[in-house]
């Protein structure tokens, strides 16, 4: 996602629209269970399989949130969003890896 960035000017503004388009955004969240799968199969541990590949989407949904310029700020509540919005989303993040973690625990070396 941070690939596809446009450059930006030195006050940090993008120098021309978001790159990500939600069509690259929709095939990012498609491809993530085939990572998870792949994960399962390079550790051979399916143990709770479909509970991680459910836990991937929402995970995903939130991390390509707050990489800034991503194709969530076509949304113009998250190009205006203001500090406390900012906060929220981080602590939503931190929250939701916190849950995952304890419902779907790394899986053992």
């Amino acid at each position: 996602m941070t690939m596809m960035q446009p450059p930006l000017t030195p006050e940090g503004q993008p120098t021309e629209p978001p790159v990500v388009s939600w069509w690259a955004w929709s095939i990012a969240l498609a491809a993530t269970p085939v990572f998870v799968y792949i994960g399962a199969l390079y550790r051979h541990n399916f143990d709770r399989f479909w509970l991680r590949v459910g836990l991937s989407l929402p995970a995903f949904v939130l991390w390509s949130a707050t990489v800034p310029y991503s194709a969530w700020y076509d949304v113009s509540f998250f190009e205006s969003g203001s500090a406390i919005f900012w906060l929220a989303l981080g602590l939503a993040a931190a929250a939701f890896t916190a849950i995952a973690s304890h419902l779907a625990p790394p899986a053992e070396e």
